[in-house]
C-alpha cells in the first residue's frame, strides 16, 4: 500500500508540474499574442472605415469641392477669354445656364463689348442622384482697342481689336495704318475703301 501511494503521489506531482508548465507556457502565448490581436483589431478598423468611406461619401461634400475648385486660380471679376465648362468632373455632372447668352454662352464663350459685362452663371451638380445648386457671378471685361502700333508688337496667338485707316486694299484684304505702323488684316477688305476708319477684330499671328 505504501509503495502505491508513494507511486501515486509521484504522479499527481508530476500531473501538477506539467499543469504548471502548461499555464506559464499558455501566459507566455497569450502575453506575445496580445500585442498582434490588437493590431489586428486596429487594422479590421481602419478597414472598415476606409470602405464605409467608398460606398457611404458624403455627396454633398463631394459637390462642394468641384465647385469649390472649379476656377481654382482664375479671376472672374476680370475675364478676357473664354472659360471651359465642363460637363463632368470627378463623377459629378454639371449642367450650366448663363444669364446672358450674349455675353458667356452655356459652353463658356465670351464676348467682349464696348463696356465691361457681369453674367450669373447657374451651375447644377448631381452626383449619386443628390442635386445641388450653385452660382457663379462673372465679369467680362470691355475689349480693348489697340493702335496699329500696339496689335503689331502683341505676342502671336492674342485676340485683339485694332483701329486704324486703310491704305490699302488687295483682293478680300486689306492694309490699315495708324501714322506710325501699318498692319496686314485678312479677309476684312469686302466693301472697304482707302480712307475709311475701322475696328478689326482678329487673332495676331506672325506674319502680321
Amino acid at each position: 500500500m505504501k509503495t502505491f501511494n508513494r507511486k501515486k503521489k509521484t504522479k499527481q506531482r508530476v500531473e501538477k508540474r506539467s499543469h504548471l508548465l502548461y499555464n506559464r507556457k499558455k501566459k507566455a502565448e497569450d502575453a506575445m499574442m496580445r500585442p498582434i490581436k490588437k493590431t489586428l483589431v486596429m487594422l479590421i478598423i481602419l478597414m472598415l472605415f476606409g470602405l464605409s468611406g467608398c460606398f457611404f461619401s458624403d455627396p454633398y461634400r463631394k459637390m462642394d469641392d468641384v465647385y469649390e475648385n472649379m476656377f481654382s486660380g482664375a479671376d472672374l471679376n476680370a475675364v478676357t477669354t473664354n472659360l471651359y465648362f465642363p460637363d463632368q468632373v470627378d463623377g459629378v455632372d454639371l449642367t450650366w445656364s448663363s444669364a446672358n447668352w450674349d455675353v458667356i454662352t452655356s459652353e463658356g464663350k465670351i464676348t467682349r463689348g464696348n463696356v465691361d459685362m457681369t453674367v450669373v452663371v447657374d451651375l447644377t451638380l448631381e452626383y449619386q442622384g443628390v442635386y445641388a445648386f450653385e452660382q457663379y457671378t462673372i465679369t467680362v471685361l470691355k475689349k480693348s482697342v489697340y493702335s496699329v502700333s500696339r496689335a503689331v508688337s502683341t505676342a502671336s496667338g492674342s485676340v485683339i481689336t485694332v483701329e486704324g485707316v486703310v491704305i490699302g486694299v488687295i483682293g478680300s484684304d486689306s492694309i490699315i495704318h495708324d501714322g506710325e505702323a501699318g498692319i496686314y488684316l485678312k479677309g476684312s477688305g469686302l466693301g472697304l475703301a482707302i480712307g475709311d476708319q475701322i475696328q478689326a477684330v482678329g487673332t495676331k499671328d506672325s506674319e502680321s
